[in-house]
């Protein structure tokens, strides 16, 4: 039962059967699930598969608060986190400090679910695409141009964030500078850069991650996404944005090791050449709700 917060109900004989009944209420989906755990009993996931689905996902869209960032791994081995439908803020305030005039007009951006890299896709991973890459196992993947890291995601059915996902993913449900608030002492925690990094990336989910479970979305290496570049963002709401129709240049966001503190906030944003391979650009994959 939900929304309540009495304790677990009396244990009482089911009526024509052999079985016992327990009557679980709380508040939440995610309490709910806790409660549904007895001794010597299978837990209710083994018992109702679909359970795992209904803890914070869109099948209890509109039960309010239920939906949560779940880990998942797929198939390939790499490892997603799900992605609440949201609105959020896109964007910077005029008055963020170390803004540029390109991170706005901020405005409403809606998004369906999706899931996205908890890191950087690594050498390692990249090689099962390109065999000869180069570089240290668990380092972020870079000299890999736009075109190669859209085909790397696609060759798993997967695809680039557009750079609304990726900002929100970025942003962990805050709109602060960073996704751990305005306090740039805070920021070697979550991520390298030109004060912590030593010029040079380092293997990917060596930083704390952000609040809902992403590493590395602060520094390291910058992240291809799929949108073409627009020196301004449309005022009006969106609801899944996927950039301009028309466009040379390709975005990329999160800063990298090379970068000064206020090119890793949240908001920040810059243009790279599609066809460019750079030493401090990487990559992350996105996958939809439907991908197997």
């Amino acid at each position: 039962r939900l929304g309540s917060t009495d304790p677990v109900g009396p244990t009482r004989p089911a009526a024509a059967s052999g079985y016992r009944a327990a009557t679980v209420t709380s508040e939440d989906w995610s309490s709910l699930k806790e409660g549904l755990q007895f001794d010597g009993l299978k837990p209710v996931t083994d018992v109702w598969p679909a359970a795992e689905d209904v803890v914070g996902v869109p099948l209890v869209r509109g039960l309010g608060g239920g939906c949560q960032p779940v880990e998942q791994v797929d198939d390939s081995g790499m490892v997603f986190v799900r992605m609440c439908p949201g609105t959020f803020t896109m964007g910077s305030p005029e008055d963020e400090e170390g803004r540029y005039s390109d991170e706005g007009p901020d405005h409403q951006v809606t998004l369906s679910e999706f899931s996205i890299g908890k890191y950087e896709v690594t050498n390692q991973q990249y090689r099962t695409l390109v065999p000869d890459h180069q570089g240290d196992d668990d380092l972020p993947a870079t000299y890999v141009n736009w075109h190669e890291a859209k085909a790397f995601c696609e060759q798993f059915g997967f695809r680039l964030p557009t750079e609304a996902e990726w900002e929100y993913a970025a942003r962990a449900g805050t709109q602060s500078r960073w996704s751990f608030g305005d306090d740039e002492s805070q920021l070697e925690r979550y991520g390298w850069y030109s004060k912590n990094s030593g010029t040079r990336a380092h293997p990917v989910g060596t930083r704390e991650p952000n609040e809902w479970g992403l590493h590395d979305m602060h520094g390291n290496v910058y992240e291809w996404v799929s949108d073409r570049w627009a020196n301004v963002y449309p005022a009006e709401p969106q609801v899944d944005p996927t950039g301009p129709a028309t466009g040379d240049r390709r975005v990329v966001r999160g800063g990298s090791f090379w970068v000064e503190p206020g090119g890793l906030r949240s908001a920040f944003r810059r243009w790279d050449d599609p066809e460019g391979r750079f030493e401090d650009v990487g990559f992350r994959c996105v996958r939809s709700p439907l991908t197997p």
